[in-house]
């Protein structure tokens, strides 16, 4: 396996009287490889139902994992399949698998197992009316596992399997072409996929008390490659009901024609930078996120601003006015676009920086001037969002550097706890996230080992995700 493991999903599960020592390892050392640990680990499909269904039937094939006893805390699972020939419809974890892995990823906001996502993204790209919350796109079957039971906010035990036990089952439909099709892991030894880069794959995590992580999945051969064969014309039934895409239920600011909603931060008096995520909901709307010292009582208030505009497009404020990006940047109602704000107090200037869904950064300006009733300003503590037309909803306001919180503070808070592991979990598979600790463009189990090493337990704090995940950019 590759190096550098982006789709790594290595959840290391809280044993703290076991791994307390681990606490103070450096970052730079989490994602060493340890020879102590052999790289034999294994995914197959060990068992086919229905190699050979017609037009409309269906075939279910099982995931197989192999550790070599090696125990495990958690892992990724990426299965390729042709959307031309075949339709994901359904996923279901084996019973005593999940007795050892109680958590398999990713979860709703109430911990419970989102197959409408999985399935959803698989079949078609599009989760809840948006491609953006399918980085892998249509034909990838993807998910995790880990050791830890979200009811109970409690860890279980690393397992190891001495021969190959079944983690679940796929369940695909025929369409009506007929012929031979492959259902293969990603990756898979002599099956190339132009579409994923070699660090995006599957992987089976392990630990030991003297190096936090090791990938133990070796390259997936043979028997990780299954064919079926559409072999007949006569048409069965579609299936009744197609699966339904669930929101997940959130708690993020929303802006009205009201002064005073937003939330305060700790004061910042030199250089910083914030990210957010605001999602208009009007296609053609006014309203405006910005930062201020206290809380704004009016637009003047604002030392910085970004905007979604009447005229469609999202905007910066300039000293005395609103500018457009040199390529004006357009806006949909109910998408979310993620922004990013470097500031700099002493000289009074920011850049400011968006992102649409499915596409890269844009520039709405730099170095542009605080508004001019602003301009001498000498702190910034609250951020704020008014919309005097339609609403504006935003979430995961971070600050970034110039704010020193500890890694895996996912809700800048100062405590890495309980609710940070339920960000992460919301957020699994994600990129512009609070819970993408190490910066490396997904959320995965690197970042919970983030979090595992620096976690301080909370008495308060419970892993319930409380806003919808932001917009993924994955490969």
């Amino acid at each position: 396996m590759p190096n550098n493991r982006r789709g790594l999903f290595i959840v290391l599960l809280l044993l703290v009287g076991l791994f307390l020592g681990l606490t103070a390892v450096r970052q730079t050392q989490l994602f060493k490889k340890k020879a102590a640990l052999s790289i034999t680990g294994t995914l197959s499909f060990p068992q086919v139902t229905y190699v050979n269904p017609a037009p409309g039937g269906n075939s279910t094939v099982t995931v197989g994992l192999h550790t070599g006893s090696q125990p495990i805390v958690g892992g990724d699972v990426l299965v390729r399949f042709d959307t031309s020939r075949l339709t994901l419809t359904a996923i279901t974890p084996i019973t005593a698998f999940r007795n050892s892995f109680l958590t398999f990823l990713p979860v709703t906001s109430a911990g419970v197992f989102d197959t409408p996502r999985i399935i959803a993204c698989a079949t078609s790209g599009s989760y809840n009316g948006s491609a953006a919350y399918c980085p892998s796109g249509p034909g990838v079957v993807e998910f995790g596992f880990a050791a830890f039971n979200w009811s109970t906010n409690l860890t279980t035990p690393a397992v190891g399997f001495s021969s190959t036990t079944q983690v679940a089952t796929l369940t695909f439909q025929a369409k009506s072409t007929l012929g031979p099709t492959v259902i293969r892991f990603i990756p898979t030894s002599g099956y190339t996929d132009s579409s994923f880069s070699s660090t995006t794959n599957s992987n089976l995590a392990a630990v030991t008390t003297t190096d936090p992580i090791t990938d133990i999945l070796a390259t997936p051969a043979s028997t990780s490659v299954v064919t079926l064969n559409i072999a007949s014309t006569t048409p069965t039934p579609d299936p009744t009901g197609a699966p339904t895409s669930t929101p997940i239920p959130g708690s993020c600011q929303t802006g009205t024609a009201t002064w005073g909603i937003g939330s305060p931060f700790t004061i910042q008096t030199g250089t910083f930078s914030v990210e957010f995520d605001a999602t208009p909901g009007a296609a053609s709307m006014d309203g405006v996120v910005g930062l201020s010292n206290g809380s704004a009582t009016a637009y003047t208030s604002l030392a910085t601003a970004v905007r979604f505009w009447t005229d469609g497009t999202i905007e910066a404020r300039n000293g005395g006015a609103y500018v457009d990006a040199s390529t004006p940047v357009t806006y949909t109602a109910g998408t979310r676009y993620h922004f990013k704000l470097d500031i700099n107090i002493g000289s009074h200037t920011y850049s400011a920086y968006v992102t649409p869904p499915g596409s890269t950064q844009k520039t709405l300006g730099t170095n542009m001037a605080f508004r001019t009733e602003q301009a001498t300003v000498s702190q910034l503590n609250y951020w704020n969002v008014y919309a005097a037309s339609g609403s504006l909803s935003v979430c995961n306001f971070v600050l970034g550097t110039g704010v020193q919180f500890r890694p895996g503070d996912a809700d800048r808070d100062g405590d890495v706890d309980l609710v940070d592991l339920g960000i992460w979990a919301r957020d699994y598979g994600l990129s512009t996230s609070p819970a993408n600790f190490n910066s490396d463009s997904v959320v995965n189990g690197l970042d919970y080992l983030i979090w595992r090493t620096n976690f301080l337990p909370s008495p308060t704090s419970t892993p319930t995700p409380t806003t919808t995940g932001p917009t993924p950019t994955r490969t």
